[in-house]
């Protein structure tokens, strides 16, 4: 019986589009903030749960940056494991977040 050979990722076309969207999103999202910030239309003095949702998105953010670099220099095997991280962050702050 034949098996199918699991072939590692190698950086194309395709994975380098997904990266550099990534970087612009990341960049784009830490920039909106930032000017919210310097503006002062946002304030360190906000409820706990408006932290906890930062937090959430922010390492979602990272997480989604993370996951398109892995698989833009060919280590699936970390892209992996980061995603299983992922599925325990959302479960942990959804939780969290029904309090």
């Amino acid at each position: 019986m034949a098996t199918i050979a699991e072939r590692p990722l190698a950086p194309g076309s395709e994975e380098r589009f997904f990266l550099r969207a990534a970087i612009a999103m990341a960049l784009l999202v830490v920039a909106g903030f930032s000017l919210d910030l310097a503006t002062g239309r946002s304030t360190f003095a906000s409820p706990p749960l408006l932290h906890a949702h930062a937090i959430t998105f922010m390492g979602w953010v990272v997480i989604y940056l993370l996951q398109n670099i892995f698989v833009a220099s060919g280590r699936a095997d970390l892209h992996r494991r980061l995603g299983w991280i992922g599925a325990g962050w959302i479960v942990r702050w959804s939780c969290w977040a029904r309090r």
